[in-house]
C-alpha cells in the first residue's frame, strides 16, 4: 500500500486551519471509516506549510491541494493506494528472505522508494522497517477497495492450510 501524506483541498473561501477542522468533522461523522486519527496541527504541520510559503490562515484556491505533513500517519483512505501488483519481484524476494531469516510467518515490509516497480538498488529505495505485527488494516483503507488485496482472508487461509497439515495430538493428564 502506498500511503501518501495528508492533504486538504481548497474551496476558495476557507483557511487551511478551517479546512483541517472540517476534515476532522467529516472523519468523525462519516458512516464509513476513512481514517484512523484526526488531523493534528503540530510543529510538523507548521513547518510543512512554511516550506510551501503558506500559513494556517492561507485560503487555498478552489481545487488547490495543500500538503499538510510529510509523513502519512494522519492520512485518509483516499490518500492510500494498493500497489501490490506493481511491487518488483526482487523486493518480494527480499521480504521472503527476511521472513525466513528471522523465522517469521507473518511480516510487513515498509519501503521508502520513488518507484516500487523497480529494484530498490536501481532507484535508491530502502527497506526502512520490518513489522512482525503488521497493520493489515492499511490494505482495506485505500482509495479503490476493488484493487485491494484481501490480506486478512489470505492470512486465515494460510492458518487453516497449515493446521490441516498437522496431526492432532491428544494428551491425557494423570493425577
Amino acid at each position: 500500500v502506498r500511503r501518501n501524506p495528508p492533504t486538504v483541498m481548497g474551496d476558495g473561501r476557507s483557511s487551511i486551519k478551517k479546512l483541517m477542522l472540517e476534515e476532522n468533522r467529516r472523519r468523525l461523522t462519516d458512516a464509513k471509516l476513512t481514517a484512523l486519527s484526526p488531523l493534528v496541527i503540530d510543529y510538523e504541520t507548521i513547518l510543512c506549510l512554511r516550506r510551501q510559503g503558506l500559513t494556517l490562515r492561507h485560503v487555498p484556491e478552489p481545487g488547490e491541494k495543500v500538503l499538510l505533513k510529510t509523513v502519512c500517519n494522519q492520512n485518509t483512505a483516499a490518500e492510500n493506494e494498493s500497489v501490490t501488483a506493481e511491487v518488483h519481484p526482487d523486493t518480494i524476494r527480499y521480504g521472503a528472505e527476511i521472513a525466513r531469516m528471522f523465522k517469521l510467518e507473518l511480516v510487513g515490509v515498509d519501503l521508502i522508494t520513488p518507484d516500487v516497480s523497480k529494484p530498490l538498488e536501481a532507484v535508491g529505495g530502502v527497506i526502512n522497517e520490518i513489522n512482525t505485527n503488521p497493520g493489515i488494516h492499511h490494505h482495506y483503507l485505500i482509495n479503490n477497495p476493488a484493487e485491494g488485496v484481501p490480506v486478512a482472508q489470505k492470512i486465515i487461509e494460510y492458518i487453516f492450510a497449515k493446521a490441516s497439515q498437522q496431526t492432532p495430538t491428544i494428551r491425557y493428564a494423570q493425577d
